[in-house]
C-alpha cells in the first residue's frame, strides 16, 4: 500500500485525488490531509478514509505530516501561502515523492525550486534533453500540460528538447473581439468550455494569465530558456503538451480533458502508468497561436523569464486584479491594464 498525504484535501485537486483513490483503494492508504478552513469537508473525509494524522490552517502540523517516513507520497495542492516553499523543501528532503499542484510554488519561488528539484541553477546553457528531467522524478507535475510533457519526456529516449509547445482551449471567449469584451460578467467569465476550477484559476483561463504561469513553470521544471517554449490553441482540449526534438521530429499527448488522468498517473508513477503510452502519438498537429492583441497576457511570461519584472511581482497583482473584477471593481478588460499598470509602478 502506498501512503498518501494529501495537502489541500477539500479543493478542487484534493476532492479529484480523493475519487482516483475511490478507484484503486487495494493500492492506495490515506494517510494525512490537511486544509485551509473547510473543516466540515475534512471531518466527511477523514471518517469516509479512516484517517488519522490531519492539519488545519497549521503549517508546522502541515511540515510533520511530509516530514512523517511512513508517507510515500504527497499531494502537492494546497493555496499558495507564504509557507509553502518551507513545506515543499521539507516534503522533498523527507524523500516522498511530491505530486505538484501548486504552480504558484514553482512560479515564485523558480530558481529554488529548480534547484530542489533539478539540482542545478533553472535555464542552464547545456543542451536541455530528455534525460534530464529524468533526474526529477520525485516531482510529478500535476497540471495537465505539465503532466504530459512530463509523460513525454519520460517515455522519449535522451533527444535534446528544441521546442515544447502548451496548448489553450482559448477559454469561454476564444474568437472574440476586444469590442465583445467590453461587457462580459463574472458569470461568464467563470465559465469555462471544458475545465471545473476554482474562481481565480477559471478567471486567469479567460484572460490567458494561466498561460503566462504555464510558461514560467514550464521553464523551471524541465529546465528550458523562455525561447523554448510557445502556446497554441486547442479549443477541445485533447492535445496537452507538444515536444519538438532537434532532429525535427514531435511527440503529441492527447487524453480526455479531465484532470482526475494527470492525477492517476501521478499516483501510480513509476508502477501502473504503461497504459499512459496510449496517450502519446508521433505526429506534428495544426498549431495556431492565440491573438495576443486580443489576450496579451501570455507575453508577460516571457517578460518575467527574462527579470525585467519578478515571477512573484506577476502573481501578485494578478491576485489583486482577479479579485477586483470577481468583486465588480474593475471590468474584464481591466484586468490586463491594472496589472501593466501596477507592473510599471514597481
Amino acid at each position: 500500500m502506498k501512503n498518501i498525504v494529501i495537502l489541500g484535501s477539500t479543493g478542487s485537486v484534493g476532492t479529484q485525488t480523493l475519487e482516483v483513490i475511490d478507484r484503486h483503494r487495494d493500492v492506495f492508504n490515506v494517510y494525512g490531509l490537511a486544509c485551509g478552513s473547510n473543516v466540515d469537508l475534512l471531518s466527511k473525509q477523514v471518517a469516509k478514509y479512516k484517517v488519522a494524522h490531519t492539519a488545519v490552517a497549521d503549517p508546522k502540523e502541515a511540515m510533520a505530516l511530509v516530514r512523517d517516513p511512513a508517507v510515500d507520497l504527497v499531494v502537492f495542492a494546497m493555496s499558495h501561502t507564504a509557507d509553502a516553499l518551507s513545506i515543499f523543501r521539507t516534503a522533498l528532503e523527507s524523500g516522498a515523492q511530491i505530486a505538484m499542484a501548486t504552480k504558484e510554488v514553482v512560479i515564485e519561488y523558480g530558481p529554488a525550486v529548480a534547484e530542489f528539484v533539478i539540482g542545478k541553477g533553472s535555464q542552464a546553457s547545456e543542451a536541455q534533453t530528455s534525460a534530464t528531467y529524468t533526474r526529477c522524478r520525485q516531482v510529478i507535475p500535476l497540471d495537465s500540460e505539465m503532466s504530459a510533457t512530463f509523460q513525454i519526456l519520460q517515455n522519449a529516449p535522451a533527444r535534446t528538447i528544441k521546442t515544447l509547445y502548451l496548448p489553450c482551449t482559448g477559454g469561454p471567449f476564444y474568437g472574440r473581439t476586444r469590442d465583445e469584451l467590453q461587457s462580459v460578467t463574472v458569470e461568464q467569465a467563470l465559465t469555462h468550455p471544458r475545465w471545473k476550477m476554482g474562481r481565480k484559476i477559471s478567471i486567469d483561463s479567460a484572460t490567458l494569465m494561466n498561460k503566462a504561469f504555464e510558461i514560467i513553470e514550464a521553464a523551471y521544471l524541465f529546465d528550458l530558456k523562455p525561447a523554448q517554449i510557445k502556446v497554441f490553441i486547442e479549443p477541445e482540449a485533447r492535445i496537452h503538451s507538444v515536444v519538438e526534438f532537434d532532429d525535427g521530429s514531435f511527440v503529441t499527448h492527447r487524453d480526455e480533458p479531465d484532470m482526475r488522468r494527470p492525477i492517476e498517473y501521478a499516483l501510480l508513477y513509476p508502477n501502473g502508468v504503461a497504459s499512459f503510452a496510449a496517450c502519446l502519438s508521433y505526429e506534428k498537429p495544426v498549431m495556431p497561436e492565440p491573438d495576443y492583441g486580443v489576450f496579451p497576457s501570455p507575453l508577460l511570461a516571457y517578460r518575467a523569464l527574462g527579470a525585467s519584472i519578478s515571477p512573484r511581482t506577476l502573481i501578485t497583482e494578478d491576485s489583486r486584479a482577479v479579485q477586483n473584477f470577481l468583486d465588480g471593481k474593475i471590468s474584464f478588460l481591466e484586468i490586463y491594464k491594472t496589472i501593466m499598470r501596477n507592473l510599471q509602478e514597481t
